[in-house]
């Protein structure tokens, strides 16, 4: 056993002994791996229990100051320079993005100032929010014009008459194309879908759960079990158990 034990290892790739030195060596090496990793893992450990300690709001805060910090000192240099600020701000924009901007503040506004009166009101704003989100499908509208159209004696190209594409109160034109386009339909149907959730969420109330046991007589004792449940919960569920079979003593 003693001969057997002091012969060489023999490595399996190359069939060649292995010598005490290269055991040594590859020891070594596994060695410095794993306090490698021993450091990586430490250094994340470290920046996560730094990460934790961040107050959110704090940083949200210190990004807001120094905007505004940015912004007084470009306009004290601008202002240094004999530059106008407020007009060079508008460099920074094209017209489309500012027009765009200002017809959505004006449309915040007009909303804002659209206070709950009565349920007709507002049935009213959510006609004028679908209406507003409203994608219709223009080319083939045109293609639809464009077949309607004739020319008249004083050789205009005008929408004929009696094409149907302008209809009143008294017209039957939509009989002959009664058939719906399939994607409307399913665009129909994703927005009487998207509805149906916002309605069921607009409640602020919380839904009860059927399954859950009513251990509360008020909204504030339903809160405040909550939060001790998520603290004691997982100490006191073998005691709740038993009490559930009967086995307490």
């Amino acid at each position: 056993m003693e001969e057997a034990d002091s012969q060489p290892s023999v490595d399996k790739s190359t069939n060649a002994p292995v010598t005490m030195a290269e055991r040594m060596a590859k020891l070594k090496g596994l060695r410095q791996k794993m306090n490698a990793s021993k450091e990586a893992n430490r250094a994340d450990l470290m920046a996560e229990h730094q990460r934790s300690k961040v107050n959110r709001r704090e940083e949200v805060k210190k990004d807001r100051a120094r905007e505004e910090a940015e912004k007084l000192i470009a306009k004290r240099d601008a202002e240094e320079a004999g530059e106008d600020y407020e007009r060079s701000q508008f460099w920074n924009y094209s017209a489309e993005s500012v027009e765009k901007w200002n017809e959505k503040q004006e449309a915040k506004r007009i909303r804002m100032d659209n206070k709950f009166t009565d349920w007709d009101q507002v049935n009213h704003k959510k006609y004028l929010r679908q209406v507003s989100e409203l994608k219709p499908n223009l080319t083939a509208y045109n293609a639809k014009k464009e077949s309607s159209m004739q020319t008249n004696e004083d050789g205009e190209l005008v929408v004929a008459s009696d094409s149907g594409f302008y209809r009143d109160a008294n017209s039957l034109a939509f009989l002959s194309d009664a058939k719906p386009n399939p994607l409307a339909v399913d665009k129909m149907a994703a927005d009487v879908a998207k509805q149906i959730d916002a309605r069921t969420r607009f409640s602020k109330r919380r839904a009860h759960k059927e399954d859950e046991d009513v251990n509360y007589i008020n909204d504030a004792n339903q809160r405040f079990n909550q939060k001790i449940a998520r603290f004691y919960d997982k100490f006191t569920k073998e005691i709740r158990d038993d009490f559930e079979r009967g086995t307490a003593l």
